[in-house]
């Protein structure tokens, strides 16, 4: 084996490394940012549902306060 064969099998090889770290790493990410959408819908789901419960609790209360001045 020559060693230009050898110096280029080294090479290759941390090349392999390299590429298998930066692709763990990517996924990595991938995992994370998608945890935090995650969250992030969840709690916006939780907000959206609360402000429809405060939208009922609005109506319902101005039903009552203009329900009766419409009597005559």
């Amino acid at each position: 084996m020559r060693s230009s064969d050898l110096s280029w099998a080294i090479c290759s090889r941390r090349k392999a490394k390299s590429a298998k770290r930066a692709a763990n790493s990517a996924q990595a990410t991938v995992a994370a940012a998608a945890k935090t959408f995650d969250r992030s819908a969840k709690k916006a789901l939780k907000l959206e549902k609360a402000f429809a419960e405060l939208r009922k609790q609005r109506q319902a209360s101005n039903q009552k306060t203009v329900a009766p001045a419409a009597k005559p």
